[in-house]
């Protein structure tokens, strides 16, 4: 009888100290993820600005549709809450949070922003996005919106 309440003891010990840490790596994995897919948004951005010229906000200029595939939830990883574009360039650039971790942060070589309204994404899974090159008063920027609307 002795043995098997040892027995038991230890193994809510074990996994006492197993859980956390496993959830700290879905953490992990899920920011490394969303961080990724931003570095491949950034990527497409620099490549848009190198290949074409800005245009006036009112003027449909060039642009390039990505894809960015957010996490959701599954065992080895944690799901996105949510990730938000600034309207403006001179915010504090990209920032996510994913379930059970803190608010991460991401300023891309190209200054990408959202529309005024701002743009969140709370969904997980593929969102198609929208990259313009425009000019406006502080520099050219890439203003990011949703490709489906």
């Amino acid at each position: 009888m002795l043995r098997v309440v040892l027995a038991v003891v230890l193994a809510t010990v074990l996994l006492g100290i197993a859980l956390p840490v496993a959830d700290s790596a879905r953490v992990a994995h899920a920011d490394s993820q969303v961080h990724t897919e931003l570095d491949h948004l950034d990527t497409a951005a620099q490549d848009l600005r190198a290949a074409s010229d800005p245009t006036e906000p009112r003027i449909d200029g060039a642009h390039i549709e990505q894809t960015v595939v957010l996490p959701g939830p599954a065992w080895g990883k944690a799901s996105i809450e949510w990730l938000t574009i600034p309207p403006r360039a001179d915010d504090t650039g990209i920032r996510w949070r994913v379930a059970g971790g803190t608010t991460q942060r991401l300023r891309p070589d190209v200054p990408l922003v959202a529309p005024p309204d701002g743009l969140t994404l709370r969904e997980r899974g593929r969102h198609r996005l929208r990259l313009e090159l425009q000019r406006r008063e502080k520099g050219v920027v890439v203003v990011v919106t949703r490709a489906d609307r």
